[in-house]
């Protein structure tokens, strides 16, 4: 069995981790665009290249070590609490050079073009070879597709930009700025931001929005470097924008002399190298929209040809630990050691789940777990691995629905806002 990654970030070093052990050596590889591994956690202070990291100069992780940290490898002892970006990419280093990962990887070499033939996949790569394998996974992450809410025309006064390219706040010394979004990424950036800015506004879709972790906006209390309290004031949604960088927002109230719109508005999902022939609803892989991924099994396998799958697709999750545990349900499935259900059966349970947690199948809910939904799908992984493994690989689950919180509180005291 030749299996192929697309991607050495957190879920591609998890499936290279689980797969040498059930395929030759000679018979797994990675390929990876980038200089180095680490996906996403690779910094580059550059944002303008399609491979450049999402992540900015300042950014710390709003998990703790416990929560992130693959099961197989814990962070080393004295680790910060909410580590900063650089620690993390540390961590993915070791993980490969204490599984002897790198052997497998082949960097600066892109997937332009994945297609099946009937019996293999074949990959077309950028130093003009190609790749022939049995498997494919994709495990190039989804933070690379800024999405844009809305079709707004932006005045030419105000500068504006997605999230993605944000590096350092020094730019917005008294400038007065608009974050659109109510995610971790706009609530840090803008407290980040607000002690140097004249003044900061969050748009929310309903300004009583919380971010990912539970935080609001009048949690946000940073302070400037004379000990005052910067402004940072929710609005709702953004409606449009005029001359001398007038904004206004949908309950009509308006801000004038704006000097940037940040769009911290997410990603969408993209595979621009996927090639599966002509679409429709049953084998659809991504949405019009870029928002799901459709016709997956278990989070995870493509229905319409199993010998795909994709690792990562959730959001609101342990990452590191959701990836192990996958990609080794994965290699069950692709070793025969765990009976692989039909199509109809695979889509009877993807339709019980979506009735369980209540939500479309398809829908960008789809992938929106939390703490009961996650522990619920490790769980039944954990099941499967008791069920075929004397000794199962990976821990038992815990369930822990107040940890969330506590995270917030702990990230609070422990960042000073």
């Amino acid at each position: 069995m030749r299996v192929a990654v697309i991607g050495a970030g957190p879920a591609g070093l998890a499936a290279l981790k689980v797969f040498q052990d059930v395929v030759d050596a000679d018979d797994l590889v990675a390929f990876d665009s980038q200089e180095d591994i680490g996906g996403t956690w690779l910094y580059s202070e550059s944002s303008e290249s399609w491979f450049a990291s999402a992540v900015y100069a300042n950014l710390r992780t709003n998990l703790p070590p416990e929560q992130m940290q693959y099961p197989s490898m814990d962070f080393p002892d004295g680790t910060d609490q909410f580590p900063h970006h650089s620690v993390v990419h540390k961590y993915l280093v070791a993980f490969a050079d204490r599984f002897n990962l790198r052997r497998f990887i082949r960097l600066n070499t892109t997937v332009e073009g994945c297609s099946f033939n009937d019996e293999v996949w074949l990959l077309r790569l950028s130093d003009g070879t190609q790749y022939e394998a049995d498997k494919v996974i994709l495990a190039n992450g989804h933070f690379r597709l800024p999405h844009f809410p809305l079709h707004l025309d932006i005045d030419p006064s105000i500068a504006s930009f997605h999230s993605r390219q944000y590096r350092r706040p020094d730019a917005f010394h008294g400038k007065v700025v608009v974050l659109v979004g109510a995610g971790t990424s706009a609530f840090d950036i803008a407290r980040e931001i607000a002690p140097q800015a004249e003044r900061v506004y969050i748009s929310m879709r309903d300004d009583s929005s919380a971010g990912d972790l539970g935080e609001t906006v009048d949690q946000l209390r940073p302070t400037r470097k004379d000990g005052s309290l910067a402004e940072i004031v929710a609005k709702g949604a953004l409606r449009r924008t005029g001359p001398d960088g007038l904004v206004q927002f949908e309950d009509g109230s308006t801000v004038s002399h704006v000097h940037t719109i940040i769009w911290a508005t997410g990603f969408d999902f993209t595979f621009p190298f996927m090639q599966l022939g002509e679409s429709s609803e049953s084998t659809q892989l991504v949405d019009t929209t870029g928002a799901a991924v459709y016709n997956l099994y278990r989070e995870m396998m493509y229905i319409p040809n199993p010998t795909l799958a994709i690792l990562g697709v959730n959001h609101r999750i342990w990452p590191f630990p959701v990836f192990e545990y996958q990609a080794t349900l994965l290699s069950l499935y692709w070793t025969n050691a765990l009976p692989l259900p039909t199509r109809s059966d695979m889509r009877a349970h993807e339709q019980g789940e979506a009735a369980r947690w209540g939500y479309l199948p398809g829908s960008k809910e789809s992938h929106r777990f939390g703490p009961d939904r996650q522990y619920a799908y490790l769980s039944t992984i954990y099941d499967d691995l008791v069920a075929t493994q004397p000794v199962p690989s990976l821990p038992k689950p815990i369930a822990d629905p107040d940890r969330r919180a506590q995270i917030l509180r702990d990230r609070k005291l422990h960042l000073g806002y």
